[in-house]
């Protein structure tokens, strides 16, 4: 049975996406609705959906199996940990490992995830260790049955061919799995590209160790020298490392992150009734008209409105 939604507010879609280990930053204002439809076939889950505006997409895999990811018009408008899709890329993600990706602009993706059981082999080596420790793309021509199967399968559930039959829902899940087991045999690699500066440290540490830094500062803004510090790294690796892996710089990042904070705060605080100086108060913000316009120009409302309620709307355009 699948549910397709659309959404115009971009909190309503990261909540849709539903996952505790993914964490979605808006990069810039939407341009597009956000759209997601989704679908569960014999235990392989499939999803279809559109990004509406810039976004960094971090997500950790906990799950045993393997993760597929393609774009749709998408090429050289998606990074998968740092490497930029082309026109038929496929990123596979690992149970149990860690991806980043970012859209660059409005784009389309299909993924599917597919339990070990299901793929019928190890997912990992004989001493425990992963045979692809993070998502990797892999060489165009080889995902391409998987692309086309994958596309076939959403059009079917979009327009109810597995509703009430599961023998079809079966079948889809069958071609998925082949499909993707031709893609597993091809020792994934990343695309020869330039390296940006030499981190003494796995460059997805540096990007861990960030995080943690951040959720031990959950309403302050640490400096980047500070976060460099606590990555054990110089501020330039650290600039390189975001640039690759995230897409956007250190600088930048912390400015998003705090709009998103404060985003956060608005909009708990109408239920606290409070009001947007509260809010600023509370988070120590004195240049009021600059964040409030650059809170404007990414979420495409002002504080006020958030308070009020304005966002967080959503359309169901087929719901089955």
């Amino acid at each position: 049975m699948a549910t397709h939604v659309r959404f115009r507010s971009f909190d309503e879609y990261a909540a849709a996406l539903g996952h505790r280990d993914l964490r979605l930053t808006a990069l810039d204002r939407a341009r597009a609705p956000w759209k997601s439809c989704s679908v569960d076939l014999d235990g392989v889950r499939v999803r279809k959906a559109q990004d509406g505006g810039p976004c960094l997409a971090e997500l950790a895999v906990a799950d045993d199996g393997v993760g597929f990811v393609v774009g749709i018009n998408a090429a050289g408008k998606i990074t998968g940990n740092g490497t930029l899709f082309g026109a038929e890329s496929v990123m596979v993600i690992p149970g149990r490992t860690e991806v980043r990706s970012t859209s660059l602009t409005a784009v389309e993706w299909m993924s599917a995830f597919i339990p070990a059981a299901r793929l019928g082999e190890r997912c990992d080596n004989n001493d425990g260790s992963r045979k692809v420790q993070s998502g990797v793309i892999v060489p165009t021509q080889n995902g391409t049955a998987l692309r086309a199967v994958l596309a076939q399968v959403v059009n079917a559930a979009v327009i109810g061919s597995f509703d009430a039959n599961p023998l079809a829902r079966v079948a889809a899940a069958a071609e998925l799995v082949d499909a993707a087991r031709h893609v597993l045999k091809i020792q994934p690699r990343q695309e020869t590209r330039k390296a940006l500066g030499r981190p003494v440290r796995p460059r997805t540490e540096i990007i861990n160790r960030v995080h943690e830094c951040l959720e031990n500062q959950r309403t302050t803004q640490p400096s980047l020298r500070d976060l460099a510090r606590a990555c054990d790294v110089s501020t330039r690796t650290l600039h390189n490392v975001f640039q690759e892996q995230l897409g956007v710089s250190p600088k930048h990042f912390l400015r998003l992150r705090s709009l998103h904070i404060l985003r956060r705060e608005l909009r708990m605080a109408g239920n606290q009734g409070l009001m947007v100086t509260d809010v600023f108060t509370r988070l120590g913000i004195w240049n009021w008209g600059r964040v409030a316009g650059e809170y404007q120009s990414l979420f495409g409302e002002f504080p006020s409105e958030t308070v009020r309620g304005r966002a967080g709307r959503r359309f169901i355009s087929i719901s089955s």
